[in-house]
């Protein structure tokens, strides 16, 4: 029974092939006894020591870094772009109540919507990890994984209801603007986004409507703009994380219930996030489409090319349960794609403006990883774990907005401190 313990803590403890994260490969024994219970599946070796096949799979919930700061977007309000419009049979120019100048704000400016409605700590987004690997006679091992989590998504928005209905006497407030500018007529917006007092209209006249005109008539080009006298504005902030690593363990130290095994290997990183940002359009019948829709991205891909290396630490506790430690640095060249444009929803149609560049920069990691380990019978192996990742000097644009469209340059940093942490449960198969 002794021989067969010692065979279970080295089994247990070569758990941790993959880093960060639990790791699995085939344990070590100087003899063999035959599994109990016997299992009919096509699992583990009656010479464990010749090494083999193993694979696994985990589930990971993670954590990590939302770098946006606040910007603001839209205000409650509008702005009169011309305060004379003619009358709809164009005989004559009607006054906007008010606005004797063009560029006259109408409304009380409050604050609408902001990028820190979407800002500060992600959720948990779920996701797995996989892997495969070889274990050797020698004790040493090879292993291939994939660590992917699902996108997470963090949306706000602002509409023509603002709080408490209170739109106001002129229902200025339930307009939005944005402070978009220098930008060509194609994103216009509908011509007649409000209406004026008609001045022929008679209160007291006949009720037929040919004969008395109505009250209100609307103001063509009375607002430009699609993001000036909006109706409805959305922002929305998209993280993706993905990991893949090839990993080479050598054991270095051991005992019976202790090993220390160095790790080292290429690894690709890519961390990925989207801001993106729509306004809508509505004429005075309440219409919109494509062409009233303005859509702003702003995307930064940090991929990051490197090599990942550090040490395990596994002790065996007894009743078939190891406990693993690992700790790691990585070096990167981080090569970033920025990318920020301005379009119409229409499919590829009508005018847009982008701007796109690629940096490299360095960028170092480091993550660890503490986990439990339980072999319930001899090639089936479960492991539950916590992990901790920081990449430095990631690039990232916390204002991601530039309301300049002729001149589209938003701001990107180049010192940003990513942190992810999470969880994960998953079961190996060694052959």
């Amino acid at each position: 029974m002794h021989n067969k313990s010692i065979r279970r803590a080295w089994l247990l403890a070569a758990l941790a092939v993959l880093a960060p994260g639990a790791a699995y490969a085939q344990g070590i024994a100087e003899d063999y006894a035959p599994a109990d219970p016997v299992l009919p599946f096509p699992l583990y070796s009656t010479h464990p020591e010749a090494g083999g096949l193993f694979t696994f799979g985990e589930f990971v919930i993670y954590r990590q870094t939302n770098p946006l700061k606040s910007q603001l977007v839209a205000q409650r309000g509008l702005v009169i772009t011309s305060p004379t419009v003619p009358d709809p049979t164009n005989t004559f120019l009607v006054q906007v109540p008010g606005v004797t100048d063009s560029g006259t704000f109408v409304g009380s400016g409050q604050e609408a919507l902001d990028v820190n409605q979407v800002r500060g700590r992600s959720g948990w987004e779920p996701g797995f990890k996989i892997g495969v690997g070889w274990k050797f006679a020698s004790g040493s091992s090879v292993s291939i994984d994939w660590l992917h989590l699902i996108d997470g998504h963090v949306s706000a928005a602002a509409t023509l209801a603002p709080s408490g209905s209170r739109v106001g006497n002129n229902f200025a407030e339930s307009f939005l603007y944005s402070n978009v500018f220098n930008f060509p007529s194609d994103y216009g917006g509908p011509p007649n986004k409000i209406t004026v007092p008609n001045p022929q209209f008679r209160q007291f006249g006949p009720l037929n409507s040919v004969i008395n005109p109505p009250p209100f008539i609307p103001a063509p080009g009375a607002v430009f703009g699609i993001w000036n006298g909006a109706s409805i504005e959305t922002i929305e902030f998209t993280q993706r994380f993905d990991q893949y690593n090839l990993t080479f363990r050598q054991p270095i130290y051991e005992t019976e219930t202790y090993r220390l095994s160095g790790l080292v290997g290429p690894r690709l990183s890519w961390i990925w996030q989207r801001f993106a940002w729509r306004a809508t359009d509505l004429d005075t019948d309440g219409n919109s489409g494509p062409q009233f829709q303005a859509l702003y991205t702003n995307d930064v891909s940090n991929r990051l090319y490197g090599g990942h290396a550090g040490f395990s630490n596994e002790c065996y506790l007894g009743h078939g349960v190891a406990v693993n430690f690992e700790v790691e640095g990585a070096l990167y060249a981080d090569v970033v794609k920025e990318l920020a444009k301005y379009e119409l929803a229409r499919g590829g149609f009508g005018p847009e403006n982008k701007r796109a560049r690629t940096v490299v920069v360095p960028v170092p990691e480091v993550d660890a990883t503490l986990g439990l380990l339980w072999s319930p019978v001899e090639g089936i192996e479960v492991h539950a774990g916590y992990n901790i990742k920081s990449f430095f000097n990631t690039v990232s644009s916390p204002q991601p907005i530039d309301f300049n469209y002729g001149r589209l340059d938003p701001r990107f940093e180049q010192s940003t401190i990513r942190f992810f942490d999470g969880f994960d449960l998953g079961v190996a198969f060694i052959f």
